[in-house]
């Protein structure tokens, strides 16, 4: 399916170990406390993360193997930077919500983008409660609505029901 999420901490038997994205972050930052970093993050319950993506993959600059290898690569300097196969044809592609067919060292860029910056995507419990409402509410609406239209009316309904959701929705999702 569609990655949205990736684990931040990984449990294997009784320890827990950072993702290769969340080193690179304690790496780059070396807070005082780690621990405290870890919980201003707000990880999931399980160690995971919702990621915020940036955009396509054009968000992040690329530099070629060989422009580093001749010392062409000023724009990375100072800079935490990926080392990852972009070729067409390495099947290294995950599909996102931005592209279906994101490479997985974009991927990790976003991650590691949103682990630095600190603005992981988060869920709350209002989010979740009032998702949960708004559902019932437009199943209720047009369950009963539905039922007493005419095919044209009871379709300009649900398209007008479905298109004021999204918009506040996304509303939604803007202030959060």
């Amino acid at each position: 399916g569609t990655v949205r999420q990736t684990a931040a901490l990984i449990r294997l038997k009784d320890k827990i170990f950072p993702s290769i994205q969340l080193q690179i972050t304690l790496s780059a930052l070396n807070p005082e406390d780690p621990i405290a970093f870890l919980k201003k993050l707000r990880l999931e319950r399980d160690g995971k993360v919702l990621i915020n993506f940036r955009g396509p993959v054009s968000v992040f600059p690329r530099v070629s193997v060989s422009e580093i290898l001749e010392g062409k690569s000023e724009k990375i300097r100072g800079k935490v930077a990926l080392i990852g196969a972009t070729a067409a044809g390495l099947e290294d592609n995950r599909p996102t919500p931005v592209d279906t067919t994101t490479q997985s060292v974009v991927l990790s860029a976003n991650i590691l983008d949103n682990l630095l910056e600190g603005d992981l995507l988060r869920r709350d419990k209002m989010t979740d409660l009032f998702s949960r409402l708004l559902i019932v509410l437009v199943g209720l609406i047009l369950a009963f609505s539905l039922a007493r239209l005419n095919a044209l009316k009871g379709f300009v309904l649900f398209l007008a029901i479905t298109l004021s959701q999204a918009i506040v929705l996304h509303l939604v999702f803007l202030k959060s």
